[in-house]
């Protein structure tokens, strides 16, 4: 999250656009999601490894859509 705020504060037209946007959210949303899960999977909650999962794959998707914005609009 580092880089993205360094990336979109240097080049405010990256932040500027839908797919910067759907970034912030899928990343502050899935990255919650996947480490409190994991916590409990660690605590032996075995059950919870499908939010794992689910907010991985959030994160993951939030991270493309990141080098998408970054490759398109920072030249």
């Amino acid at each position: 999250m580092t880089l993205a705020g360094i990336i979109y504060h240097v080049f405010p037209e990256a932040a500027a656009n839908k797919a910067a946007k759907i970034h912030f959210w899928l990343h502050n949303i899935g990255l919650p999601i996947m480490m409190i899960a994991l916590a409990f999977v660690v605590l032996g909650y075995e059950q919870l490894v499908a939010f794992t999962a689910i907010g991985g794959t959030l994160t993951v998707i939030a991270v493309l859509f990141f080098v998408y914005n970054v490759l398109k609009n920072v030249k």
